[in-house]
């Protein structure tokens, strides 16, 4: 590596009990008491925990959670179990969830790695773009808070995903105005559970732009973020970048309606709620 950072190879699976820890927890919903074993320290040892919880889990990376951290720059979380809507229904199970967040995904048509020579456009991007999709993420974290205050068991606990549906696409010049913020046409988000009285959102990107993050990871000096071997974004997966309604609370449910640039139902099997085990 350029910088002389250590990729996820270094080790046998050094980071093996903890990322069995979150394993477990992402297919139980309980939560971890307490992490055991070697523990990140920064972010490439958190891409290290990622890696190996998804190899754990046996489930194929489906997308790329990425965000722009203002203490730790551009990073990104595989994102394991998702679901597709057909005709705006979805069917979605899973053990545990907090909150939801309504967001865009930029589902791939080709890898998406940094350019050499010259930086990301918005532009580029887009050339990379098979179609651009609602979707909502369900937050599940498996940490509890004061685990959750250090940034690489954070980032290793994949920035807190749960789970993602992806839903109906939407028209490139839609995605256009959205990065132009909520005045260029970005609405307001409709959100109901179980079919009760809709909460309103005005929709809203906290980086004012989805593109932002993205641009961000992509365009981050050699080593920074994109270069640990593990956070590559490949044709068909899809990748989000922030949610537009902030973290709405979870309320216990058997289904989910979302009505912004198109609209999306989502049927959910739920497990237990989640608890705090060793």
């Amino acid at each position: 590596m350029a910088d002389g950072r250590r990729g996820p190879e270094a080790g046998p699976a050094p980071y093996d009990r903890f990322a069995g820890q979150l394993a477990d927890a992402r297919r139980t919903g309980l939560r971890i008491s307490a992490p055991t074993g070697r523990l990140p320290g920064d972010r490439f040892e958190a891409a290290m925990v990622q890696r190996q919880t998804i190899a754990r889990s046996g489930e194929p990376v489906a997308g790329w959670k990425v965000a722009l951290h203002p203490d730790h720059g551009p990073v990104a979380a595989p994102i394991g179990h998702a679901a597709e809507a057909v005709d705006g229904v979805a069917a979605f199970d899973f053990a545990s969830a907090e909150a939801l967040e309504v967001e865009i995904a930029f589902r791939l048509a080709r890898d998406l790695v940094p350019l050499k020579g010259r930086p990301h456009t918005e532009d580029t991007i887009l050339d990379h773009v098979a179609s651009i999709h609602i979707g909502v993420e369900f937050i599940a974290h498996r940490l509890r808070p004061r685990d959750r205050s250090s940034f690489p068991l954070f980032l290793a606990d994949r920035l807190g995903n749960g789970g993602y549906v992806l839903g109906p696409a939407i028209g490139r010049p839609l995605a256009r105005a959205l990065a132009g913020g909520p005045r260029e046409g970005a609405g307001s988000i409709r959100l109901a559970f179980d079919g009760g009285t809709a909460s309103v959102f005005d929709a809203r990107h906290p980086d004012g732009n989805p593109f932002t993050p993205l641009l961000a990871f992509l365009n981050a000096p050699e080593g920074e973020a994109q270069d640990n071997g593990f956070w590559r974004f490949c044709a068909g997966q899809f990748v989000t970048t922030g949610s537009f309604c902030g973290a709405v609370p979870f309320m216990e449910c058997s289904s989910v309606s979302v009505d912004w640039l198109g609209s999306l139902s989502i049927g959910l099997q739920i497990a237990e709620p989640a608890a705090i085990i060793s």
